[in-house]
């Protein structure tokens, strides 16, 4: 989980840009593109069945650190409006006893 949230991090724009939400389509003359893709015919030669599975198991886990990081967004939301209420119930009663 960690490899893949580091590797997110370095990777802003290949993750929220690209088509297939991992890695951006083929650019021949990217560098950062070619040095991802250049070893694919050897594992599809080689390691298929291997190469499947590890691909699903990453997908597996983004999906599982999406669903976290949306249920403490949401926490983050639910503890934002809770605190914003107590301070504008707190204003109220301020005012109240001001007046």
């Amino acid at each position: 989980m960690r490899a893949l949230t580091r590797f997110c991090s370095l990777h802003l724009e290949a993750i929220t840009v690209a088509p297939i939400g991992i890695f951006p389509a083929e650019q021949p003359n990217d560098p950062n593109w070619h040095s991802h893709v250049s070893h694919l015919g050897f594992l599809q030669r080689h390691a298929l069945a291997e190469t499947i599975t590890m691909m699903v198991r990453c997908m597996n886990a983004l999906y599982r650190w999406q669903v976290l990081q949306g249920r403490a967004l949401s926490q983050v939301i639910g503890t934002a409006q809770n605190e914003h209420e107590i301070g504008r119930a707190k204003d109220e009663q301020m005012a109240d006893l001001n007046a």
